[in-house]
């Protein structure tokens, strides 16, 4: 009741000081949190140690997909890979259905209208169930982005303070290295025709196979950049900074295509816009192609420089043509709902006969699986994106500047999806939407990283 009195008396009334009102809204909180923390019941206060602490478990799921797959479980007339970071997301999504049962619903709960697009898109996929022809690559599919949503929505809802925030984004920093050392360690000593052969597609790592690694790498490069351009420390700069090399060097050592040109443009977008920065990262940038020349082999490094001269003509180019040519041949003949979740690898299958493909493109690839309908929830998704920039951009100061910060990431991940369909991958989508969650919190906080 003190707290009350003071805000009634004159001296309360008459404060025109901002920081001393904010002063007083903070200990009125704390005030009732002493005085209602009293009346809770065990289970409550257990449910509120749990939401309080719980972000300390998400925020190991990027460094733990390094770990690879732990367990195998037959499901569907297939082995199922299970790996530590599914682990962790559905037993979040289980404790938070718990929870919410219990009427413990995260306080302030978001969704955010990025979030009612991705539900609306999961109800079209559901939907699609009634007309797919193969029900087990359905439910892979539904899996994936039911993953991938929840995990949107528990670091949207877990990361709360500053220092949350700051630990996920330096743990998927942390994967980043880590995938690109482990990339680096696997591919120096296999033999040239090996690399650059049809050999190539056998490379697999712990986190999948090269070319999907190295996607993610793409992916985890600009979030470096963006770490490099918050971080105040001189020695965690330092450290970004060592991190973006390495990973460069193990780009230019997996050499795809569309993983290298979606970075080089997403880099270019960096300096543009980031103009205090873009000494360090030219420097950072020249170091890597120097060191990748020096440690390659000599044909390697020649064969990766030449692989961008013929990138219209070369036989890898020529197959994802006649990959994304037979999408739109689908889509034109499932136009309306398309071939349901999942299945546009059946379609492919019905037109050569043998190969079960994917379209290349996301968009081609929503339109053939989704249909129009599709296309359209996924139009109503980068609307909602877009419109959160904009009023990013529209608020001025350092939220702009965030935007800035920003943007390479998505330009990477949209140019990459020009080419690659790597984002409907399970891990690659986690890690998307993981890092747009966390930059989510970041844009709404008040207090700086």
């Amino acid at each position: 009741m003190g707290v009350f009195f003071y805000i009634l008396s004159e001296k309360g009334i008459a404060s025109r000081n901002r920081a001393e009102r904010a002063s007083i809204c903070y200990n009125f909180k704390d005030y009732m949190a002493s005085t209602t923390s009293i009346k809770k019941s065990p289970s409550d206060r257990l449910a509120s140690w749990i939401m309080e602490q719980w972000w300390k478990v998400l925020v190991c799921i990027p460094v733990t997909a390094l770990l690879g797959p732990i367990a195998s479980l037959p499901l569907l007339g297939r082995q199922y890979e299970i790996t530590v970071p599914e682990i962790i997301i559905g037993t979040s999504i289980v404790l938070s259905v718990c929870l919410w049962v219990s009427r413990q619903r995260p306080r302030g709960f978001r969704a955010t209208p990025i979030g009612g697009a991705l539900l609306v898109i999961l109800g079209w996929m559901l939907l699609s169930g009634a007309w797919v022809e193969s029900l087990d690559k359905y439910a892979i599919a539904l899996r994936v982005v039911i993953y991938q949503m929840a995990t949107f929505f528990l670091m949207l809802n877990f990361f709360r303070t500053s220092r949350q925030i700051r630990a996920g984004l330096w743990s998927v920093a942390l994967l980043g290295v880590g995938a690109a050392a482990m990339t680096i360690l696997t591919i120096i000593d296999i033999p040239f025709r090996q690399l650059f052969t049809a050999n190539r597609a056998l490379i697999v790592m712990p986190m999948g196979a090269l070319s999907y690694v190295a996607a993610m790498i793409a992916m985890f490069i600009p979030l470096l950049l963006f770490l490099t351009t918050i971080e105040k420390k001189p020695i965690a700069t330092w450290l970004l900074r060592s991190f973006y090399t390495l990973a460069l060097v193990a780009l230019l050592y997996a050499a795809g295509k569309a993983a290298i040109l979606s970075t080089i443009i997403g880099l270019g977008v960096f300096l543009i816009f980031n103009k205090k920065q873009r000494f360090p990262a030219l420097v950072a940038t020249f170091f890597a192609v120097c060191i990748f020349i020096a440690l390659a082999d000599r044909e390697v490094a020649t064969h990766t420089f030449e692989r961008f001269q013929d990138i219209a003509i070369d036989a890898s180019t020529s197959f994802r043509t006649l990959e994304l040519g037979a999408a739109r041949q689908i889509f034109m003949s499932h136009w309306l709902i398309g071939t349901g979740a999942g299945n546009l690898k059946i379609a492919y299958k019905a037109i050569t006969g043998f190969y079960e493909g994917e379209a290349n493109n996301i968009i081609v690839q929503f339109g053939a699986e989704l249909g129009i309908i599709g296309l359209g929830l996924f139009s109503l998704l980068i609307a909602q994106g877009i419109r959160w920039f904009r009023s990013l951009v529209d608020q001025g100061g350092e939220k702009r500047m965030l935007v800035f910060g920003m943007l390479p990431f998505f330009v990477t991940v949209a140019i990459n999806a020009m080419f690659e369909v790597t984002i409907v991958g399970l891990l690659y989508g986690i890690f998307f939407w993981y890092i747009l969650a966390l930059f989510y919190r970041y844009a709404e906080i008040e207090e700086k990283i």
